[in-house]
This record gives structure tokens, C-alpha cells and sequence, in this order.
């Protein structure tokens, strides 16, 4: 499955050299994409900041994270520049964070920590402006704020790829706005590290989920699956029926709840309705296999219906139209270790999906 970067920034990430907007897919975000082989969706925005009326608090509160991966952040030279309180820099961050993980409480943040800004006359990362705190006050603060809540900050400081010794050479503008060479420097230093963020909390939910599977959870929510539709991993095969009607009760009341959304919004008068008969036997024998091979296959088929409807009215994925989904049910009649793994894999595949579908909604909402 491709990784989904969504970027925040401000005219760094948004791509402007000093003098004219580089090519969209030569940004910075959009260079670290290429090199990890990620999709990236750039919301970075020129003159924005931490705080205020179009910042990363504002940002992240109207934005749903269900159908992303990993978060980068490029605030702060103009939180710098054009000050608030310290105290209202830490709200606002940490605001973002919470707004983040508000819709998904999993997905890593990485901060990129402002690089050196010589507006207002400065000469030196310690040099004051109107509110009295310097730039590196603020990056102290990001760091520490980054630490406290579980989050990846890049500091350049103790490397810097600009500095006031060159800073006429790798800045556009010889102020605060990067060259494409120093952009794509800056991607080269990044990637690595978003990488690793991504990595570590991918390794950490693998972890969380093989712990819950030694600990006997029979009925638990698989960790890492993503969004509001939170579907049961089978552990006790004596429970595959049960399970099976428990987590296709929930797809089927998402799909209407997305397909009831859509038709609020459109004003329209005939709402489509999903369906799924299923019936559930006690018993492990070859009648409740042949169910649930036919009952995925029947998923298969909603889902499917569900992402056309979708496509067709807008509601997608900002890359293009959302793909079909593909179910390979579990075939073999001995319940073992290998049928509950792909038996889990085909949840997995729809929970992913009806979660993205779920947040494009909201995002149109929104």
C-alpha cells in the first residue's frame, strides 16, 4: 500500500524562491515523496504561521487524517517575523497536535524546525524581534513541544544548510526563501528522517499487534486500522461467524452513513442503500466456510458500488479516483493460523477503505 505524506507549511513548502513559484513537483515536500516513494498531498500556504487566522491550528482543524499516513510540519520564520507571544506559539502547536490526532491518534508528526530568516536586519539566530524572543527561543519551544507530545522534530541547527555566511547564495531572495539547489537539499535531508518517523510507528503498531495476539485478545480492534470503523481481528476460530456478522454490521452502517451523507448534501430524494445477508452458523463445518467465502464476495461488491457512487459525485481521493478494492476470502476448510491471517487481511483491506471514504466525506463537509 503507498504511503500518503500531507504536508503544512508555509511559502517554503509552498515552493517560492525569492523571486517566482518553482514547479509543484519540485517542492520540498513533493521532492521527499519521490525519494521515499510516497504520495504527497502539499497544503503549505504562502505568509502563514503557527498561530492565527490561517495556521497550522486552523489547518489541522479542518482537515481529516484518516486517509493519510504521516504528517510534516513547516512553520515558524514567519512566526518570527511577524510575532505573537511565545505562549500563543505553544497553544497553537499544540492544538494542531491534538487536532491531528483527533481523527487519527496513530499517525507519526514530524516538525522541520524554520530554517534561519535574515528579515528585520538580523544577523544571528539569538537576535530579538518586536516580542523580545529570538529564533532560537522558538525552535527550542517546537522542539520541546514535539518531545512532550511523541513527535519527530529535525533541528538544522547543528548542521544548517543556511547560514549568514551564505546565506546571499542559497536564499532566492538572500532572506528566507530557498534556492530549487538549496529546496532539494533540504528534501534530501528530510527524507531520511520522515522515513524513519513513518517506520518506527509502523514497527510499533506491528508490536502492539503481536502482543494483543500472544495476550489471546479474541474481539479487540486491530491497532492498526485507522478512522472511525474499528473491525475485530479473529484470534478463536470458534469465533469466525461471530465475527464475521459483527464486523459486516459495521461496514454496512458505515456505507449507508456515506452514501445517506452524500444525498444530504446533493439534496437528493432517493438514497442508495447497502445490503449484506449473512447468516451465521454455530457450527465449524464446510456451510459456514462456503458463507463467509460468499459473504466477502458480496463486500467485495458494496465496497466497490460504494467507491463508484463516490467517484461519480466528487467524494475522492485528492490524487484521482479511488481504486476498487480486491478481497481474496480465505478458501481452505482447517481454521489454522493461516486462514485466521488472510481471514484478517480481507478486514483490513475494507477497513482502510471505508475509512478513507469516510474522510473524504468529512473533508467536503468540512
Amino acid at each position: 500500500m503507498t504511503v500518503r505524506l500531507i504536508a503544512f507549511g508555509d511559502s517554503i513548502f509552498e515552493g517560492w524562491d525569492g523571486h517566482e513559484d518553482i514547479d509543484r513537483s519540485k517542492r520540498i515536500p513533493e521532492t521527499i515523496g519521490k525519494i521515499n516513494g510516497w504520495d504527497v498531498t502539499n497544503k503549505a500556504i504562502g505568509g502563514t504561521q503557527f498561530s492565527g487566522n490561517n495556521s497550522f491550528d486552523s489547518f489541522t482543524a479542518q482537515t481529516n487524517f484518516y486517509a493519510y499516513d504521516i504528517v510534516l510540519v513547516g512553520f515558524g520564520v514567519n512566526d518570527w517575523c511577524y510575532p505573537s507571544s511565545l505562549d500563543s506559539e505553544q497553544q497553537a502547536i499544540e492544538h494542531g497536535i491534538r487536532n491531528i490526532r483527533a481523527t487519527n491518534p496513530d499517525i507519526p508528526i514530524v516538525f522541520e524546525l524554520p530554517t534561519e530568516d535574515f528579515r528585520k536586519g538580523s544577523t544571528s539566530l539569538d537576535d530579538k524581534n518586536s516580542r523580545g524572543w529570538s529564533q532560537n527561543d522558538l525552535c527550542d519551544l517546537i522542539l520541546r513541544v514535539a518531545n512532550q507530545n511523541g513527535c519527530t522534530a529535525y533541528d538544522w541547527r547543528s548542521d544548517p544548510l543556511i547560514t549568514y555566511a551564505n546565506h546571499t547564495t542559497t536564499l532566492g531572495d538572500g532572506q528566507v526563501h530557498p534556492t530549487q539547489a538549496t529546496m532539494d537539499a533540504m528534501a534530501q535531508r528530510l527524507a531520511p528522517v520522515v522515513k524513519e518517523a513513518y517506520d518506527n510507528r509502523k514497527k510499533s503498531n506491528n508490536n502492539d499487534n503481536q502482543n494483543n495476539n500472544n495476550n489471546g485478545d479474541n474481539d479487540k480492534p486491530d491497532p492498526e486500522q485507522k478512522g472511525p470503523v474499528q473491525l475485530t481481528k479473529l484470534t478463536d476460530p470458534f469465533l469466525v461467524g461471530d465475527i464475521f456478522k459483527a464486523n459486516s454490521d459495521k461496514v454496512i452502517q458505515a456505507a449507508n452513513q456515506i452514501y445517506q451523507k452524500i444525498s444530504d448534501l446533493y439534496g437528493m430524494q432517493d438514497t442508495k442503500k447497502a445490503t449484506l445477508n449473512f447468516t451465521n452458523s454455530k457450527s465449524l463445518n464446510r456451510e459456514l466456510r462456503n458463507a463467509v467465502v460468499s459473504s466477502f464476495v458480496s463486500l467485495q461488491s458494496v465496497m466497490n458500488d460504494l467507491i463508484d457512487f463516490c467517484n461519480e459525485q466528487g467524494f475522492m481521493d485528492p490524487l484521482g479516483k479511488t481504486p476498487h478494492i480486491e478481497i481474496a476470502p480465505p478458501r481452505q476448510l482447517a481454521l489454522d493460523d493461516d486462514y485466521q491471517s488472510k481471514y484478517n487481511q480481507q478486514w483490513d483491506t475494507i477497513a482502510t477503505m471505508i475509512n478513507k471514504l469516510l474522510g473524504y466525506v468529512k473533508e467536503m463537509e468540512d
